[in-house]
């Protein structure tokens, strides 16, 4: 089996052990009392899958509640080498970050404004120019091998257009000459509202920007009635994991993403 014809992946949801557990084992009994009690936990579960077939499994398990970082330092080790052997390799380390009704959210910034997109095409626009000079790791393995434009539709196909939460929550941000700044896109994906995408224009980068537009897209889900509001920037993106941090997102979990050629 090879990362031509199998997708490896951890599974998503406790939904899924009933796929994990369509190969026979003496245990499967028991994985979703492990899950509960925090013996295991979904990303420590991979399948490999063909199609909707799976092919090929593989948990691991702790005892309930260990924290030694030493032992989760060894078991990503271990993941990532049997990865590695696969042929996979790092792409980034994330930040999985969150932030909770009650932590403040920065009053609007007067020298800013906020709209809708006004159409498709302004947002294909508007984050293909921000894609010059992105720090994000998978939009610059995207630019290696497409133009900004390319990278941005297929983004937009394959992200953002599917989203069921209504498009009139992405923000466009206008300075007070009514020029276009930035944006970001407060969605809700099929477990949680997050912060999907969020950029300042080349140009406008430096300006402090960044925590008007990141609160602006944090008030629109805090005032849908989100219960909690996810969001992920890469460890290497420095700017945008200290605008997080400002606005009172907090680091829950780290993750590093790994992919094939």
């Amino acid at each position: 089996m090879t990362a031509t014809d199998a997708i490896l992946r951890p599974l998503v949801s406790a939904d899924e052990l009933e796929l994990f557990n369509s190969i026979p084992y003496a245990l499967n009994h028991e994985l979703a009392d492990d899950l509960e009690q925090g013996r295991r936990r979904l990303d420590w579960m991979w399948v490999a899958l063909r199609g909707e077939r799976l092919v090929g499994r593989i948990a691991w398990w702790s005892t309930a509640g260990a924290s030694d970082l030493a032992v989760v330092r060894r078991g990503t080790e271990l993941r990532m080498a049997l990865l590695a052997e696969t042929g996979a390799h790092v792409v980034a380390e994330r930040l999985r970050l969150e932030w909770k009704p009650g932590t403040p959210i920065a009053a609007a910034d007067s020298g800013l404004a906020f709209r809708p997109f006004a159409s498709d095409d302004e947002f294909l626009d508007i984050t293909t120019r921000t894609l010059t000079g992105t720090l994000d790791a998978h939009s610059r393995a995207d630019l290696a091998t497409m133009t900004p434009r390319e990278a941005a539709v297929a983004q937009f196909e394959d992200e953002f257009a599917q989203y069921a939460s209504p498009r009139a929550w992405w923000r466009v941000a206008i300075d007070e000459g009514g020029e276009t700044v930035g944006f970001v896109v407060p969605a809700r994906n099929s477990y949680h509202a997050i912060i999907a995408y969020i950029g300042v224009l080349p140009e406008h980068r430096g300006k402090g920007l960044i925590d008007a537009i990141l609160a602006e897209g944090t008030r629109v889900l805090a005032e849908s009635g989100a219960s909690r509001i996810r969001a992920s920037t890469d460890v290497g993106n420095v700017p945008m994991a200290a605008a997080f941090a400002r606005a009172g997102y907090v680091t829950f979990e780290r993750l590093i993403n790994m992919a094939w050629e």
